[in-house]
């Protein structure tokens, strides 16, 4: 893919999949499964499961990193009640 082209749409789908995956495992883990408890479920490798929990980590962290920019009626309310930073 050059520089500043469209991934095409199987490429956007597979990225959106693996980040749906990501917060399903990342929410897992928080509520107190172990990564190789989730991989065993899953069919997958405790490495690449914690690969995809921290993936989802630093997606959120960059959300968060977002928020702290938005000016909005709705976001300042969020922000009062401690939901975003």
């Amino acid at each position: 893919m050059t520089r500043g082209a469209k991934p095409d749409v199987t490429q956007r789908e597979a990225r959106r999949l693996r980040n749906r995956r990501a917060a399903m495992i990342w929410m897992l883990h928080a509520a107190g499964a172990t990564y190789s408890d989730i991989a065993g479920a899953l069919g997958l490798s405790k490495s690449h499961t914690a690969e995809l929990g921290g993936l989802y980590t630093r997606i959120l962290r960059g959300r968060s990193r977002e928020a702290a920019d938005w000016i909005e009626p709705w976001a300042r309310r969020l922000r009062a009640e401690g939901a975003i930073r």
